[in-house]
């Protein structure tokens, strides 16, 4: 028989929500305007007005504009497709 504390912690989620999706945010420099992935957990309502790449402290590979654009994959879609079917 399990514990109290056993149970609650076997209810623990670890890591990502299964809800939770990357977001995306374009730089504001008209030189720039590449699109960057920031994780999960960052509350984009607390991003400043103008994001620019600088602003990306998540993630330092992306945080100059010189960066390449952050590259999409099927993980940050917030449906997930079946990829064995060759018709969509």
């Amino acid at each position: 028989q399990l514990s109290a504390s056993d149970r609650l912690q076997s209810t623990v989620d670890e890591g990502m929500p299964a809800q939770a999706v990357a977001n995306w945010v374009q730089c504001e420099n008209p030189k720039c305007l590449k699109w960057r992935k920031l994780p999960w957990h960052v509350d984009v309502d607390l991003l400043p007005e103008n994001f620019f790449c600088k602003d990306n402290i998540w993630n330092p590979k992306s945080q100059t504009c010189e960066a390449s654009e952050d590259e999409w994959d099927m993980e940050d879609a917030p449906i997930k497709f079946d990829t064995s079917v060759d018709d969509f």
